[in-house]
């Protein structure tokens, strides 16, 4: 009798510790989230900084005395509702907000403090004080650099994903010209209902080929269901119109369904060809990412095919412009307006250095004539020392 007593208490407490184990059925995931972010305006204009929220939920929601707690300081006034689908900003300065944007946006005012440049938590807590939401982003890989400063916001891909997956957040579609962008109280350009496959970890090799070398591409794919299809998709970059895309199928060579290695290869090209690839991964549910994103600051990535090496003493350079043109570097002191200057670069430098050191490639950089030769714009997170 004693036995079965015994096994019965310890059939019982393993069930109770596998129930305490198991999600609970009644917790629900939060109706409004954080959804976009603008924490470092372009020319910096600071006061253009923001936060918006955007109810993915079924029902309307009373945000009386919610209140971001980290990052930024501010306590919804009484009364503040947030319709289902719809979305709601809060500003550093509403005034200059308004002049931005114009008035068809549900904005709220002011925050107090500063959303950092390099880094930050955003913080959102209900009337309770109970945590609803957080985002901690940074300026550095792999969360995305064209919302640093570059006119982009951050946006959130899709409301199902994860609020703390850089791969879930991208940068907004870029402005023509370098002024602040976003879409605060609207859709996001990157907007996707589906969480899309996630590519990191490409690689190629060689990095600086010759004209008789292919070059193999490799990366790795994940997806929260399963990865359908992965393509390479390159272009030879050149000062005339650049030539038309070709797609090559990446083959998987590790892994699984869900995550694994893919490799193809871009064929040989000419010396001091420059070309441009990039990774499309396609999951089952049929979402779609490209990486690099389209609204980075470099939309993909770039190798330069070169014979030989530079054994002379002083360096040397090519310098490729794949676009229209950029106006002229400003001379006798004058200046040109920030709305005239291009959110993004089209153009390439390439640098050999003196004595066989390694080529270096610096593409997407703005590229503007002056006399005597060009004015090159590099990018802050890849300087030219």
């Amino acid at each position: 009798m004693k036995f079965v007593r015994c096994i019965f208490w310890c059939v019982t407490i393993a069930a109770w510790l596998v129930l305490a184990t198991l999600p609970d059925a009644s917790a629900k995931e939060p109706g409004v989230i954080i959804n976009e972010i603008m924490y470092h305006p372009p020319n910096e204009q600071e006061e253009l900084q923001f936060v918006e929220l955007f109810n993915r939920g079924e029902a309307e929601v009373d945000l009386s005395g919610w209140a971001f707690t980290k990052g930024i300081k501010f306590t919804f006034p009484a009364s503040t509702r947030l319709a289902r689908g719809g979305y709601v900003v809060v500003c550093r300065n509403r005034e200059r907000f308004v002049a931005h944007y114009g008035t068809n946006v549900v904005v709220l005012g002011n925050f107090s403090g500063k959303l950092s440049h390099q880094g930050d938590r955003v913080e959102l807590a209900d009337a309770q004080h109970a945590p609803v939401d957080s985002v901690k982003y940074s300026d550095h890989t792999p969360w995305p650099g064209g919302a640093d400063g570059h006119s982009s916001s951050l946006e959130r891909i899709s409301p199902g994903g994860r609020s703390d997956d850089a791969e879930n957040w991208a940068a907004s579609s870029p402005p023509a010209t370098k002024t602040a962008g976003g879409t605060p109280g609207a859709r996001n350009t990157v907007f996707s209902e589906i969480i899309l496959p996630a590519v990191s970890e490409v690689a190629f090799t060689p990095m600086v080929p010759t004209p008789q070398q292919p070059v193999r591409i490799t990366a790795t794919v994940a997806d929260v269901q399963s990865v359908k299809t992965v393509v390479l998709v390159w272009r030879r970059a050149s000062t005339s119109p650049d030539s038309s895309e070709e797609s090559v199928p990446m083959q998987r060579i590790s892994g699984d369904e869900k995550r694994g290695v893919y490799e193809a290869s871009i064929p040989a090209q000419s010396s001091a060809t420059l070309v441009r690839f990039r990774i499309k991964a396609v999951n089952a549910g049929g979402a779609s990412r490209l990486q690099p994103h389209e609204n980075e600051l470099r939309p993909n990535f770039s190798y330069f095919s070169f014979s030989g090496t530079n054994s002379a003493l002083v360096p040397l350079s090519y310098v490729f412009t794949t676009g229209a043109r950029e106006r002229s570097a400003p001379r006798y002191g004058r200046t040109i307006r920030s709305d005239q200057v291009a959110a993004r670069g089209n153009g390439a430098f390439i640098y050999v250095p003196a004595g066989g050191g390694a080529l270096q490639v610096f593409d997407h950089v703005r590229v503007s004539p002056r006399h005597g030769g060009f004015k090159v714009h590099f990018w802050k997170d890849q300087p030219f020392k």
